[in-house]
């Protein structure tokens, strides 16, 4: 039997999904297969891959109509044969041992269908620019998904519970959140130590629209709080993550020069939590509408 199928969904990154690739092809381990999920790419995303499918009887290739990375995902995951199932993005690669790794410690782990979750490093150009590491569960395992941010490069997960636990098409940011707060109300989440074997690349493709991402975020968060409902350990803490997803949204309106929705959206955070960092909300006020403008420049002409 197949022991970890890889699935990468990509969409027009024919410049970088080789290094993915290959960074699988590279494994120490070789009880795999690879899938790779063409999201409609229009670029020549096929042609590179196939270099590397008629060279590897273990790489699928599967292409889709575009139809965004959680469709993708669930796709790979139909098609897959592999007890466990990792992910990769395709600008981002494993090093050489993630999956030998991954194998010794889920063969020592006492429990075995659950969904197991590492560090990642982020670079750039090479060179390391930070350490994303969420550590173990500690406390209320829900409080603890929305301050880890768990991204699907870091998860390796048991076959059957994705069969039961796809990724809900509807969300296109924080899907991987939304996920594993599904899974963490059935599975044990279980994190492996020393185990930083997945690099993110930084580089232009991933910026994206700050205010936008951040609507999609808050849309999604809604989803999990109101129907999924997750048990917090207080009931005060989904009203402060909401305040702090719309207050993100206030200053990346700031960043984009929006005072007004940035006040807008001030206003909806405050509505959850007025006094919760009151200081900075006010701060934001202040600078983006130039509140002590008008007094200095009285100042100064008096001053004359």
């Amino acid at each position: 039997m197949i022991h970890f199928s890889v699935i990468i969904p990509t969409y027009n990154r024919a410049n970088l999904i080789g290094l993915s690739i290959e960074s699988v092809l590279n494994q120490t381990f070789s009880n795999w297969e690879l899938i790779v999920v063409d999201d409609g790419s229009t670029d020549n995303t096929r042609e590179i891959v196939h270099q590397y499918v008629q060279d590897n009887p273990r790489i699928k290739y599967i292409y889709q109509e575009n139809a965004e990375r959680c469709v993708a995902r669930n796709n790979g995951i139909k098609n897959a044969s592999g007890k466990y199932i990792c992910f990769l993005d395709s600008d981002d690669y494993y090093l050489n041992n993630r999956l030998e790794l991954l194998a010794k410690t889920i063969e020592t782990s006492t429990v075995k269908e659950a969904a197991f979750y590492t560090a990642i490093r982020f670079e750039e150009k090479g060179i390391e620019l930070f350490v994303k590491d969420p550590g173990p569960v500690e406390g209320n395992v829900f409080d603890f998904l929305y301050r880890a941010v768990i991204g699907t490069p870091q998860l390796c997960i048991h076959k059957e519970i994705l069969d039961k636990n796809l990724f809900d098409i509807n969300y296109t940011v924080g899907e991987d959140y939304e996920l594993l707060n599904r899974i963490a109300k059935q599975y044990l989440l279980i994190y492996f130590p020393e185990q930083l074997t997945v690099v993110a690349c930084e580089h232009n493709g991933r910026t994206a629209d700050l205010s936008s991402s951040y609507l999609k975020h808050i849309e999604m968060l809604k989803h999990v709080i109101f129907e999924l409902r997750p048990s917090f350990s207080s009931k005060k803490i989904p009203n402060i993550y909401l305040h702090d997803a719309y207050l993100g949204l206030a200053r990346s309106y700031m960043n984009e020069k929006n005072k007004y929705q940035m006040l807008i959206s001030i206003c909806i955070a405050c509505r959850y939590s007025l006094t919760h960092t009151l200081k900075l909300k006010v701060f934001l006020i202040i600078t983006s509408f130039n509140i002590f403008r008008p007094i200095i420049k009285i100042y100064k002409l008096f001053s004359k």
